[in-house]
């Protein structure tokens, strides 16, 4: 979270991968296109389906905890979920090419600041959520403006016609 602190992945999810990885050697020891496979295939896929349900559930009552935590005129945004949150430097706002996942904590090369990876992460998610919601006369805040490049494609003043 932006305050740093971290929830705990559930435990329930390594039971079932371990129920899956049996499912799966047991599906992979079936004769192709049995009746056995064919009651093999579908275990699995309930399986698959009561993980997946398990999670979403999961999630939703930790979203709607930490909503209920925080109700003193607080507004839940849904942020992009393919923002760089993680390689953007929540101080200075430099953004790193590249990042493996197994690094947790990194250094920003403009400022200096050392990061933990996910609590950067929901710092800039903070600050995303912020970035959208209305401002005071009713209407979405606009990004910010960036100059066009001067060789972008538009319209070449001095000849009249569109390049």
């Amino acid at each position: 979270m932006s305050d740093g602190a971290k929830i705990a992945a559930p435990r329930f999810l390594r039971q079932a991968e371990r129920k899956l990885k049996r499912l799966h050697r047991e599906l992979s020891r079936k004769q192709k296109s049995s009746a056995n496979r064919e009651k093999a295939r579908s275990k699995l896929a309930r399986q698959y389906a009561r993980v997946a349900d398990r999670r979403r559930d999961w999630h939703h009552q930790e979203s709607t905890r930490i909503i209920r935590e925080n109700q003193a005129g607080r507004d839940f945004a849904k942020v992009d979920r393919f923002a760089p949150t993680t390689m953007t430097c929540s101080c200075c706002g430099t953004r790193v090419k590249h990042m493996p996942l197994r690094i947790r904590e990194w250094d920003c090369p403009s400022c200096g600041m050392r990061h933990d990876r996910d609590v950067n992460a929901a710092r800039n998610i903070l600050a995303l959520g912020r970035r959208e919601r209305l401002n005071a006369c009713g209407g979405g805040v606009s990004p910010e403006c960036v100059p066009a490049v001067v060789d972008e494609a538009g319209t070449d003043r001095s000849e009249g016609i569109w390049t």
